[in-house]
């Protein structure tokens, strides 16, 4: 701004000439931002899909190894990057264009001053002295400088636009509207009427009008072959899913009026897929109820039938954990799991598949404890095994989203198909 004043004082028609080159760098600064936009949103694109299929590849090592697929998923990751860099290298060519035009822009502006001022000055139509003149060449420089500067930053406007928009789509995702709800103390009665629900707006439904109803202190289990729904209904249980239709009373009340808070404050559960983190075994057990004590802890492991090999470390509780548990067996894993879900004091327990890796042994000292302990609580074991669910108070038998059937296994194994196809296939006894 100081350039264009000090050369308006000096002679307005030159100062005039300087800014008719300010529009052209403008124009070259607004097609280089409109090409490089696309450019960026792709190559970051290929970024995220360049470190999914890294995550990928580091979580199935083994599998990738076993199967000798290294090559293929070297390929992969090869084209990712090849498209990543291929659109930054555009991006950054492109960009490379302003530079060499703003200081043709900048010479040829020269150029023209320098032609006008000797003119004007020949006809006498300027009073500029030789010293003014290249005091405007001065302020050319100035001028483009700063205009150049300014482009520069203008044409990292659309990567930095790209960034925000990929930060934003974080930000902008729905609150979770549970967090609006009442609270309550639960006391373990669970109601499910009528309940569809599907993963996507005009798809096969994953849970298809189930209704179910689960008393306070029962042991209930949910049992069907992969697929049938039963995940599905814990994660409708726990509200981290909506039905599409249909309602879950907790207690009487429609679960969607109370709090997440509420909800999974007193529904302690293990999931299908185990959690370990990285830590402590201590602190794992302990996310369960923060500030437990040693003695709670302890307890917690006796119960999930851990605590013996917890015992046999050096460090005990303070023995070290890596990243998802992988110095740890499934098994392992599975009672670390358990031992969290059992610290943390609650009226409804949810086991999601949570004996799949235990022996026949350790599961059934497992299910013992567990029946010792959380008597007068509601438990629902989720399982694909009829050892697991023979002796519950009520098994809900599952098939392709649909409740087929329930009852205790001596009235279901006679008449439930589907129940005396898994116990034949499991046990391979006569259920005649």
């Amino acid at each position: 701004v100081s350039g264009v004043v000090l050369a308006y004082r000096v002679d307005a028609v030159l100062a005039t000439v300087i800014l008719c080159t300010v529009p052209l760098v403008c124009a070259v600064v607004v097609l280089v931002g409109r090409k490089v936009s696309p450019l960026w949103e792709q190559s970051d694109e290929y970024i995220d899909r360049q470190n999914e299929l890294m995550r990928q590849r580091l979580r199935g090592l083994r599998v990738i190894r076993a199967f000798r697929r290294e090559p293929d998923e070297q390929k992969k990751i090869a084209s990712a990057t090849e498209v990543m860099a291929e659109n930054i290298i555009k991006a950054n060519v492109s960009m490379g264009i302003l530079n060499p035009l703003s200081s043709f822009c900048l010479n040829v502006a020269v150029l023209v001053i320098l032609y006008l001022s000797a003119l004007r000055m020949a006809t006498g139509a300027s009073a500029a002295t030789g010293g003014d003149v290249l005091a405007m060449i001065q302020y050319v420089a100035y001028i483009m400088n700063s205009i150049l500067s300014a482009a520069f930053a203008v044409v990292m406007v659309p990567h930095a636009a790209v960034a925000c928009r990929r930060i934003l789509q974080v930000l902008d995702l729905p609150d979770d509207e549970r967090e609006n709800g009442t609270n309550g103390t639960l006391h373990g009665n669970v109601t499910l009427e009528h309940v569809t629900f599907s993963f996507e707006e005009g798809a096969e439904p994953a849970v298809r009008d189930v209704t179910m109803e689960i008393f306070a202190g029962k042991r209930v289990a949910i049992i069907g072959s992969t697929g049938s729904g039963k995940s599905t209904l814990v994660q409708l249980l726990l509200g981290f899913r909506r039905p599409g239709s249909g309602r879950i009373l907790l207690d009487g009340r429609d679960s969607l009026e109370l709090s997440g808070s509420c909800i999974r404050g007193q529904i302690s559960c293990v999931l299908q897929k185990t959690a370990v983190y990285a830590g402590t075994i201590r602190e794992n057990v302990a996310m369960g109820k923060p500030g437990a004590t040693e003695e709670e802890v302890w307890r917690a492991l006796d119960i999930a039938q851990m605590k013996e090999y917890v015992e046999s470390l050096p460090d005990g509780l303070d023995h070290k954990l890596e990243l998802s548990g992988t110095n740890l067996s499934g098994g392992q894993r599975q009672r670390l799991a358990i031992a969290r879900a059992l610290i943390q004091d609650a009226p409804i327990y949810v086991f999601d598949d949570s004996f799949s890796a235990l022996d026949f042994l350790t599961e059934s000292r497992l299910r013992a404890r567990l029946g010792e302990e959380l008597k007068g609580r509601t438990q629902i074991v989720v399982t694909q095994r009829v050892t697991t669910a023979k002796n519950s108070d009520c098994i809900f038998v599952m098939d392709r989203g649909c409740l087929v059937d329930w009852g205790r296994h001596e009235e279901l194994l006679p008449r439930c198909q589907v129940y005396r196809e898994i116990y034949v296939s499991q046990t391979g006894g006569d259920a005649a």
